[in-house]
């Protein structure tokens, strides 16, 4: 299963081939203060960018492999080389712009360099819509 984490700036420790693939992606000040990676499913990136991103050019979405074998999904899952190091959750959330209730990823622990399968650079196009 793939999720979606979206920079402004690429840390290098997100940069798949990085010389530690055990290096911990830093998170964000949103991450730090919320307790956990906030992420993205593939439907679910557009409106993250509309809702987020909107004052951005273009950002840089990291797409990050969560083991099958270790994802209960929506429940919980577990990323990393032991299990219970980090947790894959899909949390309920209510969208502040439209009122709607809708499942969102989050990881609570780490995500590390290994588990990065690639970073796109999306541009935001002239209408203000973002295409991923």
């Amino acid at each position: 299963m793939v999720v979606y984490k979206i920079f402004d700036q690429v840390p290098a420790e997100a940069q798949p081939g990085h010389a530690d693939p055990e290096a911990v992606v830093p998170k964000l000040g949103i991450d730090v203060s919320d307790g956990f990676y906030h992420l993205s499913a593939r439907a679910e990136v557009a409106g993250t960018l509309s809702r987020f991103f909107s004052a951005a050019d273009k950002v840089y979405i990291a797409h990050i492999d969560i083991p099958s074998d270790r994802t209960i999904v929506p429940e919980v899952g577990h990323l990393g080389n032991e299990p219970g190091e980090s947790r894959l959750q899909w949390d309920e959330v209510r969208l502040s712009d439209t009122g709607a209730v809708t499942y969102f990823p989050h990881i609570y622990g780490n995500i590390r360099n290994k588990h990065v399968l690639k970073i796109e650079t999306v541009h935001q196009n002239a209408d203000g819509t973002w295409t991923f």
